[in-house]
């Protein structure tokens, strides 16, 4: 194929076959309707064109002889168009319009100038999974190596594909990494080994093994986070990508992989806090968190209507992340009487701080750049640790296991996904529960947020 780049030959060997195939058809005058998808039929157009009538030694044709063989190919498709009755671009059929482009920007590069169509035609995350994986399996068997790692490639390649739909590599940001690894974070750690699992898509796992008990370990989501971000290498080296890898940043986050989550002492708290955060909606959800054990994307999602008043006690309804078995009615801490004031003048079914998009993510990572820069840098202290300081505060004040664990939105024994052995806890005595939170060596003052 006149290379040693495999990749280039692979597609060479492609387009190769393409032609012959178009060639035949021609010569049979019967119209060629080619079964690959538009994007695929496009590239391998497009390297059949710049290729000329001779792919092997291709390299070595003059300028002039390429363009003599485009001339043919537009003669050739032209009297394709006219054959089927085709008067214009917009009715021609996918197939049809897609070789015609690749003719289009064949030509203008060999002017040395810009494709135009080549985005258009950018395969879908779905089908660039899918090439990469077909990639490394002959790699690795060029290579002597076995292939059997590919089995765990392909769930992670499948659930993002499922995820993010007909979007390219170009079109993915930052903002559906995050979304997905706010959901992906929540599975059930034994989601893979159910029957039926394979003939699911992803939004139909997120409903059947998301906001599990047993959840995927940071090591599994960190597994699949580098699967992507390789894919993601693979394609930017074939110029599909826009802008920097959208996985990268998230990988860090999950860099210490199994390390437990440690409390926050009340001097790492004051530190935090004092001065407040430049944000003052990252302020608010810290202290928030102090006083109710909310998960960073329960707190996220909050909405002013989640604040309610429930037999002479406010309260907030956690329920927009959580199956309905899971639903609780958290009090507020006397700590917290501020959030009650505003929400009186707010938008009801506005979001409380939209600042964090309604994603967990968003707030994990607004705040763990405040930590950085307050000279905490261990990944064992996040803002999930929150959670684990609201527990150490409990247990000091003698709280059973199972009240601590109905405040955190836990059940003390997991009957199956959303399922729950422990009934809900009086309101009552839930609000004696949170009254119970307290922080006695800490300036108060800290925990009065700014109201904006």
């Amino acid at each position: 194929m006149g290379t040693r780049d495999y990749q280039l030959a692979l597609k060479k060997a492609k387009a190769m076959a393409l032609r012959w195939k178009a060639e035949f058809s021609r010569l049979r005058e019967q119209p060629y309707s080619d079964p690959l998808s538009p994007d695929r039929l496009y590239e391998e157009s497009l390297t059949a064109y710049l290729a000329g009538p001779n792919e092997v030694a291709a390299e070595d044709k003059t300028l002039e002889e390429r363009q003599a063989a485009l001339k043919q190919e537009a003669l050739a498709l032209q009297q394709e168009i006219d054959r089927r009755e085709l008067e214009s671009y917009d009715r021609l059929p996918p197939d049809l319009k897609a070789r015609l482009d690749a003719l289009e920007d064949a030509r203008r590069s060999l002017r040395g100038q810009v494709p135009k169509n080549a985005e258009a035609y950018e395969p879908n995350f779905g089908t660039l999974g899918e090439s990469w994986l077909e990639y490394w399996e002959k790699m690795a068997r060029s290579a002597g190596r076995s292939t059997q790692t590919a089995q765990q490639y392909a769930p992670a390649i499948r659930l993002f594909a499922d995820f993010i739909g007909p979007k390219t590599m170009r079109q993915i940001t930052r903002e559906d990494v995050s979304y997905y690894v706010d959901i992906l974070q929540t599975f059930d750690r034994n989601w893979g080994r159910s029957r039926g699992v394979s003939q699911l898509n992803f939004w139909d796992l997120k409903t059947r093994f998301a906001h599990a008990e047993n959840r995927l370990t940071d090591r599994v989501v960190r597994q699949h986070l580098r699967i992507l971000s390789t894919i993601w290498t693979w394609a930017d080296g074939q110029g599909l990508c826009a802008s920097h890898n959208p996985f990268h940043g998230f990988l860090s986050h999950f860099h210490n992989a199994g390390l437990p989550q440690l409390a926050w002492r009340d001097q790492d708290i004051a530190t935090l806090l004092s001065p407040p955060p430049a944000s003052l909606a990252l302020h608010g959800a810290i202290i928030l968190a102090l006083f109710s054990g909310l998960r960073a994307m329960e707190i996220a999602a909050l909405r002013w209507q989640d604040l309610q008043w429930v037999d002479d006690t406010p309260v907030l309804h956690i329920r927009s992340l959580k199956p309905k078995a899971h639903e609780r009615i958290v009090p507020l801490h006397p700590r917290l009487q501020w959030l009650w004031e505003q929400a009186s003048r707010q938008k009801q079914d506005a979001l409380i701080w939209p600042e964090f998009s309604g994603k967990g993510a968003v707030l994990s990572k607004t705040f763990g750049g405040h930590k950085r820069g307050r000279g905490f840098v261990s990944r064992q202290r996040s803002f999930q640790s929150f959670r684990k300081t609201v527990t150490e505060a409990l247990q000091k004040q003698h709280i059973s296991s199972d009240e601590i664990r109905y405040i955190l939105g836990l059940s003390p024994q997991s009957l199956g996904a959303g399922l729950s052995s422990m009934p809900p806890l009086p309101l009552a005595r839930c609000h004696e529960t949170i009254q119970a939170i307290d922080y006695p060596d800490i300036d108060p003052a800290c925990f009065r947020p700014k109201l904006g």
